[in-house]
């Protein structure tokens, strides 16, 4: 059953592919032409790794909202699904890889983009900076897989309607990042900073000190560093799909 997963993944992939390759030969073009036209411009402007990743996990989000609800979308067909001798839960699993790896193609695909971008246009280049490659490339990495996840099992008992999840998640993730920028005082600033522990976007990848808090404002609630920060991204992804595999499995009861 994952091969039919697999042509949907392919046929976003493709579309998201295709776009991202569009929108980096136009800033190709744009920015080489206004170099032509400031010809007297000196000086070389250095992209921070981090920013790289940091622009290549933001985008890759669109991605896990295109393949999110997955469970979900076969939802008229599950009697016909399940009529096939395999393991429910081998089916459910299949289908979250399927889409896991379209995540992860669609990251490279943007940071070579990207990367290929920077070499190109005139004055700029790729600076690495004192932040190490792999704990920043984790982050990025675990940012559209826990928004993936998050989606799942938000979404796997839903039935037909969850496919609205996928673009719901947009509109909360927003509100928590907002409401928790305003800092609000007491119980409900507590309540705004827990709930930013499963909001994708409060852990975009970013040069942190060894005692940030998860969350844009740094509240004091929830002390974590960086590589704690990432570790618990991953756990909730994990979570979050082990929990969607379950609860589309009752749904045949």
């Amino acid at each position: 059953m994952y091969y039919v997963e697999m042509l949907a993944a392919r046929n976003r992939l493709l579309w998201f592919s295709s776009i991202v390759v569009l929108i980096g030969l136009v800033a190709i073009v744009t920015v080489r032409q206004a170099h032509a036209v400031n010809v007297d411009v000196e000086g070389s402007v250095g992209v921070p790794f981090g920013v790289m990743l940091l622009g290549a996990s933001w985008f890759t989000c669109i991605m896990s909202t295109l393949l999110g609800a997955t469970l979900a979308r076969d939802y008229l067909h599950l009697p016909y699904i399940w009529t096939r001798p395999i393991a429910r839960g081998r089916i459910a699993f299949e289908y979250i890889l399927v889409d896991c790896v379209t995540i992860l193609i669609a990251f490279g695909i943007l940071v070579g983009v990207a990367a290929a971008v920077l070499s190109v246009v005139p004055r700029l280049y790729l600076e690495s900076g004192q932040q190490t490659l792999w704990p920043a490339l984790l982050r990025a990495i675990s940012v559209p897989l826990m928004w993936y996840g998050l989606i799942e099992v938000a979404s796997s008992w839903r039935g037909k309607r969850a496919q609205s999840f996928a673009g719901l998640s947009w509109a909360v993730f927003w509100a928590l990042i907002i409401l928790d920028a305003l800092n609000f005082p007491g119980p409900a600033g507590a309540v705004i900073v827990a709930l930013n522990l499963f909001n994708p976007m409060a852990y975009l990848p970013q040069q942190h000190s060894s005692n940030f808090t998860v969350g844009v404002t740094g509240a004091p609630a929830f002390p974590l560093s960086f590589n704690e920060q990432t570790l618990l991204a991953y756990f909730i992804f994990f979570a979050s799909c082990i929990v969607a595999i379950y609860a589309w499995k009752r749904m045949e009861v």
